[in-house]
């Protein structure tokens, strides 16, 4: 039911987003709500993240 109503809205606004990675297509043009925030990826790859706080 999501993918059918994700694939209108994008149509709608005039994307053709290729069958098989609409959500992927979809996300990767979302804009980021909290562009400054660093990430958890990003922490963990910096060691910033702390272990014991998980």
């Amino acid at each position: 039911m999501e993918e059918v109503t994700l694939r209108r809205i994008a149509a709608l606004l005039g994307y053709d987003p290729p069958e098989e990675t609409l959500l992927e297509f979809l996300l990767a043009g979302a804009i980021d709500p909290n562009p400054h925030r660093a990430s958890l990826i990003e922490d963990v790859q910096n060691c910033v993240f702390v272990h014991e706080l998980a």
